[in-house]
């Protein structure tokens, strides 16, 4: 099997006509026939030319998708990085690959949701009468305001 290294594989990203290869686990597979790799991009996310590794074990799809493609080779081993990721992090972030994901939608969308839930139940409460929804209107609104510093930061 051919080995390829990292400058080799950064040059097969996909544009002007180069191929386009991403790295798993150290197997260099040519995605070049799939649509959705089409310009070297994958879901306007993922550039080719990279090792995906880690994106891929977050991603929606298995990895028989993977399958599906040739693979070309296997990546030329590298020096180990200066500072590896601590053991713990690292098995916190292989067993919840939830965590390697960007924060964004967690941090912003969850006051957003407590807010408008807080009027929901305000506008419910005004119709039916029922204090049961005013209480839950109070806590949607502390809830929000209890989480909204992590979407301002």
């Amino acid at each position: 099997m051919k080995e390829i290294d990292l400058k080799t594989l950064a040059a097969c990203n996909g544009k002007d006509g180069k191929p386009t290869y991403i790295v798993h686990k150290g197997r260099v597979i040519d995605v070049s026939a799939s649509k959705l790799w089409q310009g070297g991009m994958h879901m306007q996310r993922h550039a080719a030319g990279a090792d995906l590794t880690v994106k891929i074990g977050a991603a929606p799809h298995g990895l028989e998708v993977l399958d599906r493609y040739p693979q070309v080779g296997v990546l030329r081993a590298q020096q180990p990085a200066d500072r590896p990721m601590p053991s713990f992090l690292s098995v916190l972030l292989s067993r919840f690959p939830f965590f390697r994901r960007h924060p964004h939608p967690a941090t912003v969308h969850f006051p957003i949701a407590f807010m408008t839930a807080a009027s929901v139940f305000c506008v419910i409460y005004l119709l039916t009468g029922f204090t049961s929804f005013e209480v839950t209107a109070l806590h949607c609104l502390g809830a929000g305001i209890l989480v909204l510093p992590a979407a301002v930061v």
